[in-house]
């Protein structure tokens, strides 16, 4: 690697700036979504296990902002040399690494529960806990399968919407509408989510946090033993430059898995325009003005079909 951009870098806060600042933009989408969210009629537990995987999130963006701020502070230099200097930046990594095995069960939770809550949907609408024996067993699923979950709710959703429609009771309809609504809404983010995973298999970490980062940088880079430097094996890079673009690969998909959910489930994207509404309009329009006028959103058929429920939905 060339020896100037690396002593540039490590002289300018180029990186950790980035890393800072991508991360803060990203949390507060995190806590936008958390918001739409709170103002979305969803069941209880759809929304408690979205809740907890918006808020894992979030840490991840939190411990990825705390090492570009660690870096800051390093005397060192701005770009680190390895893992384990200073020795804080080791405690983050097992932080963050414990978080995003929590998320990734909680994807997977979330696939399970969707399709759960279709097989027999007006007993699961009107039941406010979570069905902990079927949703405990899903913490062992790794990735790919959230993914094939996901693909079976969708397409039993679907059948089931098909099947329920003018035979049931109009709770078990909407239960089972918006189960396929928002597995459809989460399967293409999950698909690309998992290959932007899977590409990023770097071994950044020992121990226990030695996990896969990043399959093309696996075949690149080893672990040196002892010094915890990533080797060469390819070609070299900087273990700053490899931190930067693991921390930023590993944000700005957790920010794409966001921002796709707020773009394709119907209510999550209606409310979220409500909301940007609102706050354009807080700061754009003066105080005292009489000249505002509401324009309600469209509906389509199905969406004012199941509209009355909405008043007596957790």
């Amino acid at each position: 690697m060339n020896a100037g951009l690396v002593s540039f870098l490590s002289e300018t806060p180029i990186l950790p700036i980035l890393q800072i600042t991508v991360n803060s933009v990203l949390i507060l989408i995190a806590l936008f979504l958390l918001l739409v969210l709170k103002n979305t009629k969803l069941h209880v537990n759809c929304r408690f296990l979205f809740t907890l995987w918006a808020i894992g999130s979030m840490l991840v963006f939190f411990c990825h902002s705390l090492l570009g701020i660690i870096n800051i502070f390093d005397e060192d230099g701005y770009i680190p040399d390895n893992i384990i200097v200073p020795a804080r930046r080791n405690n983050v990594y097992k932080f963050e690494m414990s978080i995003i095995f929590f998320t990734i069960c909680l994807e997977v939770m979330l696939t399970s529960e969707r399709a759960l809550s279709s097989v027999d949907p007006e007993s699961y609408y009107n039941k406010n806990k979570l069905a902990v024996k079927h949703l405990l067993p899903s913490l062992s699923a790794a990735m790919i399968l959230a993914i094939l979950i996901n693909t079976y709710a969708t397409s039993y959703c679907k059948r089931r919407d098909q099947e329920l429609y003018g035979k049931s009771a109009l709770n078990a309809r909407y239960q089972v509408k918006e189960s396929f609504d928002m597995a459809s809404a989460m399967q293409p983010a999950l698909m690309i989510s998992v290959c932007m995973k899977v590409s990023r298999i770097c071994p950044l970490t020992a121990g226990l946090s030695n996990t896969v980062n990043t399959t093309f940088l696996a075949s690149c880079y080893a672990l040196e033993e002892g010094t915890h430097h990533c080797v060469p094996l390819i070609f070299e890079l900087h273990f700053g430059i490899l931190e930067t673009l693991y921390s930023l690969n590993m944000s700005l998909n957790g920010g794409f898995l966001m921002l796709w959910l707020l773009r394709k489930h119907p209510r999550l994207r209606r409310n979220a325009e409500k909301l940007l509404a609102r706050l354009r309009c807080s700061t754009t329009t003066p105080v005292g003005s009489s000249n505002l006028v509401r324009v309600e959103p469209q509906l389509n058929e199905g969406e004012v079909y199941f509209d009355a429920l909405k008043r007596s939905w957790m």
